[in-house]
């Protein structure tokens, strides 16, 4: 099998915008003479370790080893979405040419990085409303990322908490509770 020749030169200067708890946008500068790149992304310690294989085409979601492919295509950039919180995110980016069976990948020096997610941050919680010897309404503010929210309710005169819920929708923002004794 011919395959198209493969490009001479990487893409270069591997950027990261708009990071946040579950999403990020990677940014690199073209390669010259090459027809597009595929983007490998994992997570953990190890960057990807696997090189695409000439003639074969890679889809978007697809494994390649210990990665998955985030992006193929002639453009710059990238926004990825659905990913975890505080996790670093490791890329290799390889030029190719051709498409289909004869594709050509430049797997000699790939442009790599990696950027971790920020953390999901901390609700900021309102002062409890409806306070009774009986309950209390709490109120926070949603936080983008949170999979639930624990409220905790402290006795300064016990010195100890005396009540706690954990609420694992993550738009939940209000609490009443009318069964405290």
């Amino acid at each position: 099998t011919t395959y198209f020749t493969a490009p001479t030169s990487q893409p270069t200067v591997l950027t990261f915008s708009s990071v946040t708890c579950n999403g990020m946008t990677a940014g690199w500068t073209a390669a010259s003479g090459a027809d597009g790149v595929i983007v490998l992304r994992n997570s953990g310690g190890t960057a990807p370790s696997t090189n695409p294989s000439n003639g074969t085409s890679y889809t978007v979601g697809a494994t390649l080893g210990n990665a998955t492919v985030a992006y193929v295509g002639s453009g710059t950039s990238v926004s990825l979405s659905s990913l975890s919180d505080n996790t670093t995110y490791n890329f290799k980016i390889f030029s190719y040419n051709g498409s289909g069976s004869l594709i050509s990948y430049n797997t000699s020096l790939p442009l790599s990085g990696s950027q971790a997610t920020s953390s999901v941050a901390a609700p900021t919680a309102a002062a409890a409303t409806g306070i009774s010897s009986t309950g209390f309404t709490a109120s926070w503010n949603a936080i983008t990322c949170a999979t639930n929210y624990s409220l905790y309710v402290f006795s300064s005169v016990a010195n100890s908490i005396v009540a706690a819920w954990t609420f694992p929708t993550p738009g939940t923002s209000t609490y009443c509770d009318s069964s405290l004794v």
